[in-house]
């Protein structure tokens, strides 16, 4: 905990290795995963990336809590390790994508109506997918936008059967692809397929 200079109180003690100390709420945190550890004792700070001490570029902890320099491992496959890490085991290398924060990336490049950015996979043009259902959907949109963020609270992984196939549509300028599987103007449905109220082919 962290307590006030004039306080005399024998329950005081400084934020241990591991943990940064936040002056607004006067508690204790683990350093998040990703790149960053702590090896001294009282250090405070207002989040993990100010409180915290950073692991040199292309390291990472993949655990939180780290209280060492060797908490700090080499960042895994297919992922760029000549940057900072942040809150993630580095990005991912350009066309890869990732199915977990702290670990390997994939390639898509081998996967037909897939393309890649930002460690998140997004549709080419002409291609659609969907979902289950609309659980399935925010699950997965939750996941991804997340990856786009800097952040400890960051969802960490989705399982493999959570991302969607890829289908090429049978009219393909009615598919306008990226991450929202969206219709064109007056296009609707299933690989958008159907035409809406007042729209004809």
């Amino acid at each position: 905990s962290i307590c006030d200079t004039a306080s005399n109180s024998s329950a005081c003690k400084p934020c241990q290795v591991g943990y940064y100390g936040d002056a607004a709420t006067g508690d204790c945190y683990l350093c998040p995963a990703g790149g960053f550890f702590q090896d001294a004792v009282g250090i405070v700070g207002t989040s993990g990336h100010c409180g915290c001490k950073k692991c040199s570029e292309g390291t990472f902890s993949d655990e939180p809590g780290g209280d060492s320099v060797q908490s700090c491992k080499k960042c895994p496959l297919n992922t760029n390790s000549e940057v900072y890490a942040g809150y993630r085991a580095c990005p991912c290398l350009p066309d890869h994508f990732r199915y977990h924060r702290f670990q390997r990336c994939e390639s898509c490049l081998q996967m037909e109506g897939i393309k890649c950015r930002a460690d998140i996979r997004v549709l080419k043009p002409g291609y659609w997918w969907g979902f289950l259902d609309e659980t399935a959907r925010a699950r997965y949109d939750n996941f991804t936008s997340d990856l786009l963020k800097e952040s400890a609270e960051a969802i960490v992984s989705l399982n493999q059967t959570g991302f969607p196939i890829a289908y090429e549509c049978p009219t393909s300028k009615a598919c306008t692809g990226g991450a929202a599987s969206t219709c064109a103007k007056g296009y609707k449905g299933i690989l958008c397929s159907l035409c809406e109220d007042r729209y004809f082919e």
